[in-house]
């Protein structure tokens, strides 16, 4: 007689299907400056808003509580002041809350365009957004901090 072992099935991910306001403060590694570097990006612990309607899992999203847990973005080649557009990826993720206050948590890849002062973001997160310099002129001090909003966004996970 054979033992037939049957392990668990995988987890499935989240299914979202989402439209979003997402807008954060992002720090930029090394800085934007005149000399090409890669650069990347990563959400601070401020300015963290995610106000998203539509579904996780079958469960609506309550639009009034929501934030950006984390966001990277990677440059594909060395980034500078005079270099436009640059391309590159990263990754969003989001804690929201269904109407019953319960935590939903998804997670998002994208590939990036940014022509200056827009970002445009295509993948799992799709849209356009827009930031500004908040630390730095990129002439005389690198560029070291952003805010980035998206508008508008359409994640489907």
């Amino acid at each position: 007689m054979g033992l037939l072992l049957v392990g668990a099935p995988p987890a499935q991910a989240s299914l979202a299907s989402l439209v979003c306001t997402l807008h954060m403060t992002l720090n930029v590694s090394p800085g934007v400056q005149l000399v090409e570097e890669f650069v990347q990006s990563s959400s601070l612990d401020e300015s963290l808003l995610a106000a998203c309607v539509g579904e996780v899992d079958g469960r609506a999203v309550d639009p009034a509580a929501g934030e950006v847990i984390s966001f990277n973005a990677n440059s594909d080649e060395p980034v500078s002041c005079a270099s436009a557009p640059f391309t590159g990826d990263g990754a969003v993720r989001l804690r929201l809350f269904d109407l019953d206050g319960d935590p939903l948590t998804v997670e998002a890849s994208f590939s990036i365009l940014v022509v200056t002062p827009t970002a445009v973001f295509v993948g799992e997160l799709d849209g356009e957004g827009s930031f500004k310099p908040m630390e730095g002129d990129c002439v005389l001090d690198p560029i070291t901090k952003v805010v980035l909003r998206i508008d508008g966004a359409s994640i489907e996970v």
